[in-house]
């Protein structure tokens, strides 16, 4: 004869375990999908491929998200054609016609997570919310950009080396 099966044994429920199988596999695709956790580090054992796009060669950087004018929210966007460990992006704002690295002088540099994104915050003081004009620059991760301290132009050092830019104007 079988043995008498405890109704409040979990183990005893193969049904209900199979009924949350789907959340399990989204939340692991999804942690996949964002390199282990989507945070700004390269874990060793993580590929970081590059996303492709149009050619698959030609380096290139999108916004996700551009901060309205006269917000203080974070400018967002991501990388195709190269590889998050071996890029970063320089961002510079034009407030009044001045040039600012962001997010501030002493870290002029945004990494790129492994998910080839990267979030950059560009009101870090003054009057940051009002700039007109943001630029991000694709540059090596090797590469340490002069920054922009209310400069009337763009370092020309930091246009030679960097490898792809994309510009908003609000």
């Amino acid at each position: 004869m079988g043995q008498k099966l405890n109704p409040k044994d979990r183990r005893n429920r193969p049904v209900e375990a199979k009924k949350h199988l789907p959340i399990l596999l989204i939340v692991l695709l999804f942690l996949v999908g964002c390199g282990g956790g989507g945070d700004d580090s390269h874990p060793a054992n993580a590929s970081c491929d590059p996303m492709q796009k149009g050619d698959g060669i030609t380096k290139e950087i999108s916004f996700t998200n551009v901060p309205a004018f006269n917000t203080t929210d974070n400018l967002a966007g991501v990388i195709w054609n190269a590889s998050p460990k071996q890029y970063a992006i320089a961002v510079l704002i034009n407030v009044g016609g001045l040039w600012w690295s962001k997010p501030t002088l002493s870290a002029p540099v945004t990494l790129v997570a492994c998910n080839c994104s990267f979030v950059c915050d560009i009101t870090t003081g003054g009057s940051d919310q009002l700039a007109t004009r943001i630029i991000a620059y694709m540059i090596p991760i090797t590469y340490s950009p002069p920054t922009a301290l209310g400069t009337k132009d763009i370092p020309p050092d930091l246009i030679k080396n960097a490898v792809a830019f994309r510009e908003a104007v609000r």
